[in-house]
């Protein structure tokens, strides 16, 4: 699967392609956060998850990886 970089300036996350990539590059870093917090390997999963879910649902509104990102963030505090 292709990296995708931050500095793309368009990106169409109900493309499953490409939310497969997004997904690739920022589950490990929201899921570590929500372990470090929770201390629980299972439930950090299921929560990121869910923010992914969130995410997905309102693909429209990401025109940019930096808002993404800056989503990703925050959907994911909170939700822990």
């Amino acid at each position: 699967m292709e990296r995708l970089c931050m500095e793309t300036l368009e990106i169409d996350l109900k493309d499953p392609r490409i939310f497969e990539a997004v997904f690739d590059m920022f589950f490990p870093r929201a899921h570590s956060f929500a372990l470090k917090i929770l201390k629980d390997e299972m439930i950090s999963a299921d929560i990121v998850q869910e923010a992914f879910l969130y995410m997905w649902e309102k693909a429209n509104y990401f025109s940019s990886m930096l808002s993404f990102n800056a989503t990703c963030i925050i959907v994911s505090k909170i939700n822990v």
